[in-house]
């Protein structure tokens, strides 16, 4: 199933018609592409792991390695935005280089939503949209003690010819996140716990 486009153009001109022929179906031709690649099915990144601790005070460690800028690879530090609201939906962060802005959409006592407000070529993430969903549930380790499995899934919709680099990055950065989460909420309860940490695309 799908949709056909019809775009049709007529111009006139009085000198290099050859050249403004040519240029219009580049351009019209580049334009559509890009449509195409725009209403393509999202690409959906799902990762699971295990935390020591609860579930409440996982979703607040996510937010503060996420304010400090301690994701577990080598980043610049980032440029706090907006707070937001008490319970941080609406916090905004800006990444320079390149420019790129998050925002966390929603919090909740066991699960967040955040979005990357301009990704693009240009701020090498070069995707029309992107939005995660981390969630939070209670679970148990091997000896029995309390733990989190968190599920971290990211959707996203490359833009043309951006694919590679789109999985690539975020097959680096969010495992990577993860683990380093994992680390910090052991260090707060001085206890060590396997992370188990898997992911797939889909």
């Amino acid at each position: 199933d799908g949709t056909e486009m019809v775009w049709e153009v007529e111009f006139e001109t009085r000198a290099r018609r050859d050249f403004w022929a040519a240029f219009t179906r580049t351009s019209v031709g580049e334009v559509s592409s890009n449509l195409a690649s725009f209403v393509q099915p999202e690409r959906e990144f799902t990762l699971s792991a295990r935390l020591v601790g609860s579930p409440e005070a996982a979703v607040g460690a996510w937010l503060q390695c996420l304010d400090d800028g301690d994701l577990g690879v080598p980043m610049p530090p980032p440029v706090v935005v907006s707070r937001g609201d008490e319970s941080r939906a609406g916090y905004e962060r800006l990444i320079l280089p390149p420019g790129l802005r998050e925002r966390v959409t929603r919090v909740e006592r066991t699960a967040l939503e955040y979005t990357v407000l301009n990704p693009a070529w240009r701020t090498c993430y070069p995707a029309h949209t992107h939005r995660g969903e981390v969630a939070f549930a209670p679970c148990e380790d091997a000896g029995g003690g309390a733990c989190t499995r968190m599920v971290w899934r990211v959707c996203v919709r490359p833009q043309r010819y951006g694919r590679w680099a789109v999985e690539l990055l975020t097959t680096l950065i969010v495992p990577a996140f993860a683990r380093n989460l994992a680390a910090r909420r052991a260090s707060d309860e001085g206890r060590e716990v396997d992370a188990g940490v898997e992911w797939c695309w889909s």
